[in-house]
């Protein structure tokens, strides 16, 4: 039985040794292409250090997993994605704080390239200033949540998605906005819409909250994707709901050709 434990507690140190070669690796890595300005190379080399950035999530807070992050939001800013490169630099404010590592000026500079105004800029600051952020883990992973998904960014929306099943796995118990943030990606709102679609405060849900011409907007928007994925019994399901609705002339000749369309799907 002791040597069994030993045996573990080996397997442990090697795992978590293997860990951390693996993310100082790629962060020496980066740093070395990001030094070099090699969009080229920056650009084929990021899809694996995302996952890299995802496997480290959930790990205790360490500076060689800040400077991890500062240097992947850095090879984002270099490629002229800024919306990304925003988004790593409030993960790594928020998941592994460390404010000597920071870059407080590439932080505004990649909001004001983002189309950000500096009042949206400083609210994100000075959001994940240390004073501001929760102590638990899975807490601040739903905090970096709530404040990417503020960013309306189209090009971040596969990272929070990920983000998001991170926290499910721990099953944490979501909150409403972020399933209703989820159901209206999923069906195609489009980022400029999503800010009048959400309630950051709200327990109720997405349907029974929203006002008449919003719910008309969802409904028309989620009942052309469910037909489109040949999920028929949710778009009838939906369509009834849509039917009960004061429709417009237009709205309701829109719904005759989303019978239509159903219709032809069917047989086809």
């Amino acid at each position: 039985m002791k040597f069994l434990s030993l045996q573990i507690i080996f397997l442990l140190f090697i795992t978590s040794s293997f860990s951390q070669f693996s993310t100082k690796t790629e962060y020496e890595y980066l740093k070395l292409i990001n030094f070099q300005q090699n969009k080229k190379l920056i650009q084929s080399s990021i899809p694996n250090v995302d996952i890299v950035a995802n496997n480290i999530i959930l790990e205790k807070q360490s500076k060689l997993n800040s400077l991890f992050y500062s240097e992947l939001s850095n090879s984002y800013y270099i490629s002229k994605n800024y919306n990304t490169s925003l988004y790593y630099q409030i993960i790594q404010r928020v998941m592994f704080f460390n404010d000597s590592i920071s870059n407080k000026t590439r932080f505004y500079d990649s909001g004001f390239k983002a189309n950000l105004s500096k009042k949206e800029i400083d609210f994100f600051w000075n959001s994940t200033s240390k004073n501001k952020l929760p102590k638990l883990k899975n807490d601040k992973i739903l905090y970096s949540l709530k404040l990417t998904t503020k960013l309306y960014a189209k090009e971040n929306t596969s990272k929070i998605y990920n983000l998001g099943l991170i926290l499910r796995k721990q099953n944490y118990i979501i909150p409403q906005w972020y399933k209703d943030w989820e159901y209206i990606t999923t069906i195609g709102i489009k980022e400029k819409h999503k800010e009048k679609l959400l309630n950051y405060d709200s327990k109720t849900e997405l349907f029974k909250r929203l006002n008449s011409d919003n719910r008309i907007y969802i409904y028309s928007k989620a009942i052309n994707y469910y037909t489109k994925k040949h999920a028929f019994k949710q778009a009838e399901n939906l369509k009834v709901k849509y039917k009960k609705e004061k429709l417009s002339i237009w709205k309701k000749s829109d719904l005759f050709i989303k019978s239509i369309v159903t219709f032809y799907h069917k047989i086809i």
